[in-house]
């Protein structure tokens, strides 16, 4: 029954946990354990703003944590630019950097 929810799945990235990844946890531990332990698995908040909220807060840690070590750096850093890469364009924002 698993495999058929999820041959049928259609959702995007961030609902297919409430809509396919918890229905199938449910039906994998009512056929392992009991539908008591089961309804267990609904208390777990995996709506689509819990998770694009998760997302956005490792993406800002990840920024925050990058800034931070840069600041701290002793050495500094460099950007090596290739210019086959790279369009005029992409030039132009370069040297706003």
């Amino acid at each position: 029954m698993v495999s058929n929810q999820l041959s049928y799945c259609s959702t995007g990235s961030h609902t297919i946990a409430e809509s396919l990844i918890k229905p199938c946890m449910k039906d994998a531990v009512t056929s392992m354990i009991t539908e008591e332990h089961a309804k267990l698995i609904k208390c777990v908040p995996l709506s689509d703003k819990t998770i694009s909220r998760l997302v956005k807060d490792m993406s800002n840690f990840c920024e925050n944590e990058l800034i931070r070590r840069l600041k701290i750096s002793e050495h500094g850093f460099t950007i090596q630019i290739d210019e086959t890469t790279l369009s005029i364009l992409d030039y132009r924002f370069c040297s706003l950097l």
